[in-house]
């Protein structure tokens, strides 16, 4: 659909050479679309008569997988409240969903290991983190991957669910006081067992100033994974220096965004 040359259900020639250039070992995306436009010019197909280009990268990813690699992994075996059904949604933020996807792809080590994704309330935050953690479940980025709702800052239903499902017995933890059990849990992530093979996202936090939400910063294992924070207020990049984060600011939708 991003390419109107060729026949129907056939493709064409940006389609033709685009599919060629995805099949090539450790090429991204973006290094993908560019070579496909070089290559079209190179041999003189013109895009007002023949070929219509894509606009951009972005305008590929709605089709395409947060990871290529998904056609040999399988889903994450560890999975807490990701769900099917947030693998589509009624409005897909794109250029968002790409940022978070070249994030959780890095494998240089120049990413941080934490995202934060800010913005007013309403602007899809936790539609956003929901979606992103579906699809990494769905194809294997991790081993497991993790969805909290911390709105209040307590934690113990679901860090209880959670010390389960990484090994834990349920006698072992459900007497645990809230303190002792967040430090259980984040012992289990920084685990030999465990570390680097997760994505946890913690869903709408309160501002880093408040009380309620002063243990995550304080307790929470960031360096031991992928950490996908989402919250209204932008001060957590703050929290441990603005270069351990990477940053994502959700604003309304435009009026051809919402009309999609």
């Amino acid at each position: 659909r991003t390419a109107g040359d060729g026949e129907e259900d056939t493709g064409g020639p940006f389609m033709t050479v685009f599919a060629e250039e995805l099949l090539k070992p450790g090429l991204r995306l973006m290094d993908a679309t560019m070579h496909t436009r070089r290559r079209l010019v190179e041999a003189s197909v013109k895009s007002s008569d023949k070929c219509q280009l894509a606009q951009d990268e972005v305008a590929l990813t709605a089709a395409l997988y947060v990871n290529r690699e998904h056609l040999v992994k399988p889903a994450a075996a560890t999975q807490f409240r990701v769900g099917k059904e947030n693998l589509r949604v009624f409005q897909v933020r794109e250029e968002a969903l790409y940022a978070l996807a070249r994030w959780m792809e890095d494998k240089s080590g120049q990413e941080p290991d934490r995202m934060l994704v800010h913005g007013m309330g309403g602007t899809g935050k936790t539609t956003l983190g929901k979606m992103f953690a579906a699809r990494a479940a769905a194809e294997g980025v991790r081993d497991a991957v993790l969805f909290f709702t911390l709105s209040d800052g307590s934690c113990i239903k679901e860090y209880v669910e959670v010390a389960k499902k990484l090994g834990s017995s349920a006698e072992s933890v459900e007497r645990l006081s809230e303190e002792k059990l967040r430090a259980h849990v984040h012992g289990l992530l920084e685990s030999k067992e465990w570390e680097g093979r997760w994505l946890v996202v913690l869903d709408d936090l309160p501002d880093p100033a408040d009380e309620r939400a002063a243990w995550v910063w304080r307790e929470f294992p960031f360096g031991s994974g992928k950490t996908l924070v989402t919250s209204r207020s932008p001060d957590w990049a703050k929290e441990g220096g603005e270069l351990t984060w990477r940053q994502v600011t959700l604003q309304g939708m435009t009026e051809a965004e919402a009309c999609r």
